[in-house]
């Protein structure tokens, strides 16, 4: 797998040109077709180096994948998208294939990193001077669903909405704050800076909450003697939020599209919180009464509209549509049932093997320590975040299965480096 093939295929999934005339198709898809014809000489090469959890992380969601197209055609409501599934089980195995090395490996976890950081920087500048960058974003996104981001709004980066792009911020900011307490150079604080400033204009609570929490909870458990980097990166965080709040205190618009996440923390909204914990419940019944298939829209909206009724005070018409449960993991239930449920549990306990294989390799290579715990905190923040947005690892959210197939490399590489230092002995 050449370094060209994967920066193309990396930048294609996290600035995803939709279209170039006189190409038929997507270039993310070209390449998806080119790989696939590649894939078919390197069978046996698979079949050789691929450990047999690797295997069964992939072959899980290739399940699930199959489960809910095939849910999809008795459910109306839901549209089934097994290609853009599948493209992210490519994505992993791609990033597999390249970072087989060391020095790969921590290549491809800051290519991803870089590339978050271009699309931040991007958004920044939409932020702060409109056009003509948010032409340029439409023009390259090409989707008449994506979200319109305007001079001083929310970011959302190369994504179609705020909250796709919250899980790449809450994965950049644990990943830019583990590489730099690793090789403590000036670019990587840069980085962090530059990230931490879009958590903040994007807004998302929750992202914002599970990069602080991870991050303390890396301080804590691995860099707390550290004690220069950390003051640094405590200066840097001091002086974004400080120059967030002086320069954005005379922000005129107060719209929801325009609140940053100092001016959205401040804010007492309880009935807000009060209907996503409605919504989330009602999706649980949905499911407890429909196991086998989870339950169609209608059902849902029948039990969610019953809860408002009951609990919030709102008589809210059955024609009047409630939002889904912003919760992934409700959300996996209701698309594909018990079943998918249970293909979920399995695929984690599988993927938690293959964490554990790449965390023995820091046995044989101590420089990839701290890419393991970035990649591992960075896994668990985008897992946290799911559990207050509809997307998520099995709904095709991009920066998830980047994380798993770093954490896929780490375990060949362990697999390999144990095979090398087994030869002598034999």
């Amino acid at each position: 797998m050449t370094t060209f093939f994967f920066l193309t295929f990396s930048f294609l999934f996290f600035i995803p040109v939709r279209s170039i005339p006189f190409i038929p198709v997507a270039p993310i898809n070209l390449f998806v077709y080119i790989f696939l014809f590649y894939s078919l000489f390197r069978a046996r090469w698979f079949s050789r180096n691929f450990s047999r959890t690797l295997f069964a992380v992939l072959a899980i969601f290739f399940c699930y994948i199959c489960f809910d197209t095939l849910a999809s055609y008795f459910k109306p409501e839901i549209t089934g998208k097994p290609f853009q599934l599948l493209r992210h089980i490519i994505f992993s195995i791609v990033i597999i294939l390249y970072a087989h090395k060391e020095q790969r490996l921590m290549f491809a976890l800051k290519t991803i990193l870089v590339l978050i950081s271009m699309s931040t920087i991007f958004a920044l500048l939409i932020y702060f001077f409109g056009e003509p960058f948010q032409s340029i974003r439409l023009w390259i996104l090409n989707n008449p669903d994506a979200y319109i981001q305007t001079r001083g709004a929310r970011l959302a980066g190369f994504t179609t909405s705020i909250f796709i792009f919250s899980y790449q911020l809450t994965t950049a900011a644990v990943l830019s704050y583990g590489v730099f307490m690793g090789e403590k150079k000036l670019k990587w604080l840069l980085l962090f800076s530059i990230v931490f400033l879009g958590v903040i204009l994007n807004g998302e609570r929750s992202s914002a909450l599970m990069a602080v929490m991870c991050i303390a909870a890396m301080t804590f458990f691995h860099y707390r003697k550290k004690f220069v980097p950390l003051i640094i990166i405590l200066i840097a965080c001091s002086l974004t939020i400080g120059g967030a709040k002086f320069f954005l205190s005379s922000q005129s618009n107060t719209s929801t599209h325009h609140k940053n996440l100092l001016q959205r923390l401040g804010e007492k909204r309880e009935g807000e919180f009060r209907g996503r914990i409605l919504q989330g419940a009602a999706g649980l019944v949905t499911v407890i009464k429909n196991p086998i298939s989870g339950g169609t829209n209608a059902q849902y909206q029948k039990e969610v509209h019953k809860f408002f009724n009951k609990y919030a005070g709102a008589k809210i018409p059955l024609s009047i549509e409630i939002p889904a449960s912003h919760n992934h993991y409700i959300n996996i239930a209701q698309h594909a049932g018990i079943t998918g449920l249970m293909l979920f549990f399995l695929f984690c306990r599988q993927l938690l093997k293959l964490t554990r294989k790449f965390r023995d390799n820091c046995n044989f290579s101590p420089l990839l320590k701290n890419y393991y715990i970035a990649t591992v905190y960075a896994l668990i923040a985008v897992l946290g975040n799911a559990l207050f947005h509809n997307h998520g690892i099995f709904f095709a959210e991009t920066t998830s299965w980047a994380l798993v197939g770093l954490i896929g490399a780490g375990s060949m590489l362990q697999l390999q480096q144990g095979e090398k230092n087994a030869s002598p002995a034999s």
